[in-house]
């Protein structure tokens, strides 16, 4: 079986979108659409053969799948109800991932201890090795902040001429980070329309543990 095929027989975070596309169209609807997405998968990884390998550790497992899956249902759905379907399924999955992290950090001591780690997570998984152009600043110990100015998600999406498909990306952040307790995420601006992705997590003052 191809990379395609494998992937989405696979992951965990499509069977919810292929649970939902069943319900709405039919089983057999949905296996075909979820298999010709294997194949257009398939077909994009060989157009980008010459990727950076730390950059694909974001196209081949998050960019690339949603671009496929998101041609096919265009096709075969309608654009609109492909973005749709896309969009609750991106977001429910964020907002399992933002409960886990909410409890997370409500355990004792974790508050400061989560900004830490973030911190190292973001700086490696999205920095310059992985397609991004990052820019840090000193801040207070409570606090962590940087730019994202170049990013991979969005090139990608851009060069698969699915520009359209950026926000859905930038919205998982509010959705695992929005919900956090003790710890504020805010964001004025990102890369689909702006000049940056600002990050900043705050320890809310009082919450000490």
């Amino acid at each position: 079986m191809s990379y395609g095929g494998r992937f989405y027989k696979k992951s965990s975070d499509y069977k919810p979108l292929g649970k939902t596309v069943a319900a709405l169209y039919g089983k057999q609807r949905a296996n075909e659409i979820f298999l010709a997405a294997g194949e257009e998968l398939d077909r994009l990884l060989a157009q980008f053969p010459d990727i950076p390998k730390g950059e694909r550790n974001h196209t081949d497992g998050y960019i690339f799948p949603r671009v496929a899956l998101y041609r096919v249902m265009s096709k075969e759905l309608g654009a609109d109800e492909a973005m749709r379907l896309i969009d609750e399924a991106v977001h429910n999955q964020g907002i399992r991932m933002g409960k886990m992290l909410r409890n997370m950090t409500a355990l004792p001591f974790m508050k400061g201890a989560f900004l830490r780690i973030f911190a190292s997570m973001a700086k490696n998984m999205f920095g310059e090795k992985n397609g991004f152009r990052q820019v840090y600043y000193d801040t207070a110990k409570d606090t962590v902040k940087f730019d994202i100015l170049d990013c991979t998600y969005c090139r990608y999406c851009r060069l698969c001429g699915c520009e359209e498909l950026i926000h859905t990306f930038c919205q998982s952040d509010a959705d695992c980070f929005g919900s956090l307790t003790g710890i504020r995420f805010v964001r004025e601006s990102t890369l689909e329309k702006g000049d940056k992705c600002d990050f900043t997590l705050i320890k809310e003052k009082g919450k000490n543990k």
